[in-house]
């Protein structure tokens, strides 16, 4: 059942939904631009002093990982990679253990998430907004540089061949969601709310001890939502989907959400898909991966995985979610 939006909206895939939170709780919301992405940190039960100071150490730690991960800032480890031409390059060791862990993935989903696309995703323009058409001569040819074999570990560095990358974008806000839940915990915040885009992050519960109301926007009307349901504990909700960033031409749609077996945008049944479970990168990393598969190869992978819930939307609307959901 669709649902009108009766709140702001928080992010662009999703909206936490604090119903009955009482108003004398002492809250204290901060919005940062990063990553390419509006985010959000809420903060229940603490007082300013403590909330401002959270704040700015999240906002360092956001920097932080931007200036390591990401493919914008030419001096960031990642850039760094792909301006290598097969040389090595030393990388911190944060930057090390996050391209084990998707290439871990990309094992896990059969390679349906895979972080060496990077060749073929900038021939479609997606990193510069400057979207083009390739000739599919130019994404068989960007097509063989990719692939996690490519990827080879000295140390803490790493080589690639000439005109091989790697893109983080769909693990490294997951990533981030779990670093900023880690340092907010350990200053003692038992309830919060961290949205980074299409990521959410939670702490704990609501103050008032009820579970969070989570409602997934729906992929076919910008003001709408296709359902909701409650979570309890310290827990990621992701969501992937092909309206997330688009650009159209002809009368065609394509998407960002590149097959790494095709080089072109996924021909998925799927509109959309949530996944929520305790280790935000391995959900960021997932949501992409099960819309890569479609839904009879995603269902096939979720039935092993039961500590994994997820909320699939197929193109005609259909819901399918895990049991556990309510």
């Amino acid at each position: 059942m669709i649902k009108k939006a009766l709140s702001i909206i928080l992010s662009v895939i999703m909206l936490l939904l604090c119903f009955g939170c009482n108003t004398g709780e002492r809250v204290f919301s901060k919005t940062f631009f990063a990553m390419d992405t509006m985010m959000k940190i809420t903060l229940y039960d603490v007082d300013e002093v403590m909330a401002n100071q959270l704040f700015s150490i999240c906002y360092d730690e956001i920097l932080r990982e931007e200036n390591l991960f990401s493919v914008n800032i030419a001096a960031s480890d990642i850039s760094r990679i792909n301006a290598s031409k097969g040389d090595n390059v030393t990388l911190s060791q944060e930057t090390v253990l996050i391209i084990k862990k998707a290439v871990s993935l990309s094992k896990l989903t059969d390679g349906a998430f895979d972080i060496t696309v990077y060749p073929v995703v900038k021939l479609w323009g997606f990193y510069g907004n400057e979207y083009s058409i390739p000739e599919s001569d130019d994404i068989i040819k960007a097509l063989g540089f990719t692939g996690s074999k490519n990827i080879e570990f000295l140390g803490n560095s790493v080589r690639m061949p000439k005109n091989s990358g790697i893109d983080l974008g769909a693990i490294a806000k997951g990533y981030l969601g779990d670093r900023l839940k880690s340092i907010i915990k350990e200053n003692g915040v038992e309830s919060a709310v961290i949205s980074l885009g299409g990521n959410i992050t939670l702490i704990g519960d609501k103050p008032n001890g009820e579970p969070w109301s989570v409602a997934i926007k729906s992929p076919f009307s910008q003001n709408e939502f296709i359902y909701e349901f409650l979570i309890s504990g310290d827990l990621s909700v992701v969501t992937s989907g092909a309206y997330e960033r688009y650009f159209e031409k002809n009368g065609k749609i394509y998407h960002h959400i590149i097959d790494p077996d095709t080089g072109y945008p996924a021909e998925s049944d799927l509109a959309s898909v949530t996944v929520i479970g305790e280790d935000g990168a391995i959900c960021d990393a997932l949501s992409t991966a099960l819309f890569v598969m479609g839904k009879e190869e995603a269902l096939t992978f979720l039935s092993q995985r039961e500590e994994i819930s997820y909320v699939l939307v197929s193109n005609g609307g259909e819901i399918t979610k895990s049991e556990n959901l309510s």
